[in-house]
């Protein structure tokens, strides 16, 4: 019994024991992943084509640097000390050198210096020549509220010596005792600007090629357009009633502003016309104004869509409108004696100055009729757009359905 009671005890202390060891290493965890961790504002190291060149014989030296700057802290240095002029890489010379395109990623910057070295002749043979340490000197900047920046002390990185070993004798194929794996930042961009140009040039060939199919579209449509018939249109009445009014409209303007003329008469001549043929149903021409042939005597421009960028061209061949029940379709005429006698009138006035004017100089009374023919089409445009003729139309077209 008393065993028992022991053996219980000691199993939920160690249980008491495994917990609070697995809740602290859990806190020692959380609290390792939430340290910062800090970066050398500025890191530089170098690279070499071969540690083991011969005399006479160039090889590559690359030096890079990593700076970190924040919102707060810049990094200034004149790198001096790596220019090619400048560098101490004695006793060796320096044949060439350069430095590639800066590379930024987030905070962290990089910079490449590549030069290429060799030896000159002299007794170095089998000696292990040490490449000198190189130190670079810069400042840490400090940020202020107004947008300031304090300098700091003057500090200095060295990148340490590293020794070369000279060889005597070397095959033509070898490079190196260790040759250099992997790309510099100077290929990368040579990469990097044939990738844009390559990626620009399809842009170029793309845009190409959607605009030879747009015009190759266009042109199709055309030709097959012309190669068609045209396609016949109507055109409402409201339509043709309003653009009637802004026709004489117009011809009342170019009047008061420069006086009577043949081709007013024509076009006041023309618009009785078009009246006369909508009250009394019959069929109004219509030609397409799209080919770009412009106004023809007897006929009234007429523009349409929505954007009013359509233009068309109607004329009517109603010359004899009193008592015209003869011939035609009469469905939808409105015609009753008043109309087609006033009608009528003005037909013959307009027609006798036009055609039969016994002397150049205009009737002084045109004006006036004018005026009438203004009236006249007013009086058309009521009647034609009432509620009554509205009903009769459609108890017609209804009639006509059975």
């Amino acid at each position: 019994m008393r065993i028992g009671v022991v053996l219980s005890l000691f199993v939920v202390l160690l249980l008491n024991l495994m917990l609070v060891g697995t809740s602290s290493g859990q806190e020692r965890s959380l609290t390792n992943e939430t340290e910062n961790y800090e970066l050398d504002a500025l890191r530089c190291w170098r690279r070499i084509s071969t540690n083991a060149p011969r005399v006479g014989e160039t090889f590559v030296m690359w030096v890079t640097c990593r700076i970190v700057e924040t919102e707060l802290d810049r990094v200034t240095s004149d790198f001096i000390t790596l220019q090619a002029e400048s560098i101490e890489v004695s006793p060796f010379e320096v044949v060439s050198g350069e430095r590639s395109r800066d590379v930024r990623e987030g905070i962290v910057s990089f910079l490449q210096f590549v030069y290429r070295l060799r030896l000159p002749p002299g007794n170095y043979f089998g000696l292990d020549l040490p490449l000198p340490q190189i130190e670079i000197m810069y400042r840490i900047e400090r940020r202020l509220e107004e947008g300031l920046f304090i300098p700091g002390r003057e500090l200095r990185h060295v990148i340490p010596a590293e020794p070369i070993h000279i060889i005597a004798a070397v095959s033509e194929e070898t490079d190196g005792l260790r040759p250099l794996e992997g790309e510099t930042f100077a290929s990368a961009s040579e990469r990097q600007f044939l990738a844009d140009g390559l990626g620009i040039l399809s842009i170029f060939l793309g845009l190409f090629a959607v605009g030879f199919g747009i015009a190759t579209g266009v042109l199709g449509f055309r030709l097959r357009k012309d190669g068609r018939p045209e396609k016949s249109f109507r055109l409402p009445q409201r339509v043709l009633i309003s653009s009637l009014f802004f026709e004489l409209r117009k011809v009342r303007s170019e009047i008061d502003r420069n006086g009577w003329d043949e081709e007013l008469v024509d076009r006041v001549l023309t618009s009785i016309r078009i009246v006369g043929a909508l009250i009394n149903g019959k069929r109004i021409a219509i030609r397409d104004g799209q080919s770009g042939t412009g106004r023809k005597s007897g006929e009234m421009l007429v523009r349409v869509g929505i954007f009013r960028n359509r233009k068309c061209f109607v004329s009517a061949s109603e010359t004899n409108v009193k008592g015209s029940s003869g011939n035609g379709d009469r469905t939808n005429s409105i015609a009753d004696d008043v109309l087609s006698e006033r009608l009528a009138d003005l037909l013959l006035q307009f027609t006798k100055v036009r055609y039969a004017r016994e002397s150049e100089v205009f009737p002084s009374n045109l004006t006036e009729t004018l005026e009438e023919v203004q009236y006249f089409l007013f009086q058309v445009a009521r009647r034609l757009f009432s509620v009554n003729q509205w009903i009769r139309g459609r108890f017609n077209t209804a009639v006509r359905s059975l």
